[in-house]
């Protein structure tokens, strides 16, 4: 009769240990979020194939590290637990979370120095039979430093500012490559008025180009601009670069005058800009399309001397002046004046008032190119 207690014992015991071992199949792991920045919480959600019935349920406890959670269930398929997400590894007591009242998770929060690593997270199963099994379900990452990049402009400076006339090639350079979730691009004017926004997800853009234009694609003013771009990466951690840059009009220009001195009639020429001027041509046309004088130079501003052209070109306004420039920023220019004398004349006159002269009182005439 003993012995077959004891074999009835036995028995007992091996089909409890085959019960709760058969008990709970783990049909889904979720995390939220997968990588957390430091002091955020990270949440865990297990699914149960089975549900456990009555005192055979085991308790449910989620392993951060060496930190112990209560996982919390109402319905005995869904397992919950929460934490922050800056956990230590090593060198901690393992606490066990405990339930709080109507259901709730009491969180047993640790604010030490988290440092970026990648944690793994483990189930644990307490049986009543006092069986405790272990088992591996994932990692999260916590991580607390934000991209690192920067802009490359190829641009030469202007005034200590790179300067461009038509487009602006931003390269972006990541000095620490991380997967990117989203980003924006800002164009902003100098009294910090947003005027140009792009936004996208995951990848970002090799090169952003900006050809002066407004979020409606209209060229906005020349001027100085602020061009930003801000990225998040997984954890949520957010970086921006940004440069200032001016925006020129689209051509160069320059604004010549004409003298009359003592010497006799000269040309001035300054640039309406402060892109320096690396080539200019200034041409005066007669009748008949006769090249009556060329004068050229690599900088300006410059003047000229016009004792050469002829008296009857200039008695009968016949002369066309045409100037031709190229700046250091590869912009290049050309504009005619027809009856020169004549447009320069009526332009001054306009100014000073039909008493002025024919060349002001300063005896100059200035024409815009």
């Amino acid at each position: 009769r003993l012995e077959r207690r004891a074999g009835a014992a036995l028995a007992a015991g091996q089909y409890d240990a085959v019960r709760e071992a058969g008990y709970l199949q783990v049909d889904s792991v979720f995390f939220r979020p997968k990588y957390v920045r430091p002091g955020k919480e990270v949440q865990c959600v297990i699914r149960f194939r089975s549900e456990p019935r009555g005192d055979g349920a085991p308790k449910v406890f989620i392993k951060v590290g060496n930190r112990i959670h209560l996982a919390e269930s109402i319905d005995g398929q869904y397992y919950r637990a929460a934490w922050i997400g800056s956990e230590k590894k090593q060198g901690k007591a393992v606490t066990v979370a405990v339930n709080g009242g109507g259901g709730d998770i009491l969180h047993d929060v640790w604010r030490g120095g988290g440092r970026d690593a990648d944690y793994p997270v483990s189930l644990i199963l307490d049986w009543p039979s006092g069986k405790r099994e272990e088992s591996y379900l994932g990692s999260y990452v916590v991580d607390s430093r934000a991209p690192e990049f920067h802009f490359k402009l190829r641009a030469k400076e202007v005034n200590g500012l790179p300067a461009f006339r038509r487009e602006l090639p931003l390269h972006v350079i990541f000095t620490r490559n991380e997967p990117v979730v989203k980003w924006v691009f800002t164009v902003t004017d100098d009294k910090g008025r947003e005027v140009l926004t792009d936004r996208g997800r995951d990848a970002v853009p090799d090169m952003f180009v900006w050809r002066g234009q407004n979020s409606r694609n209209i060229r906005v003013d020349a001027g100085r601009y602020r061009v930003a771009l801000a990225v998040w990466d997984r954890a949520g951690n957010k970086a921006v670069a940004g440069e200032d840059v001016l925006l020129l009009d689209p051509h160069p220009g320059a604004n010549v005058s004409l003298m009359r001195g003592a010497a006799g009639l000269a040309a001035g020429i300054e640039p309406l800009d402060d892109v320096p001027v690396v080539y200019w041509r200034l041409e005066f046309w007669g009748t008949d399309n006769r090249l009556l004088a060329t004068h050229k130079g690599g900088s300006l501003p410059a003047a000229v001397a016009l004792n050469s052209l002829p008296a009857d070109e200039l008695e009968d306004d016949a002369i066309e002046c045409v100037l031709s420039l190229r700046d250091a920023l590869g912009a290049t220019h050309k504009q005619k004046i027809d009856h020169l004398f004549s447009a320069l004349g009526q332009e001054e006159e306009a100014e000073d008032g039909p008493e002025g002269g024919a060349g002001g009182d300063d005896g100059i005439w200035r024409a815009d190119f």
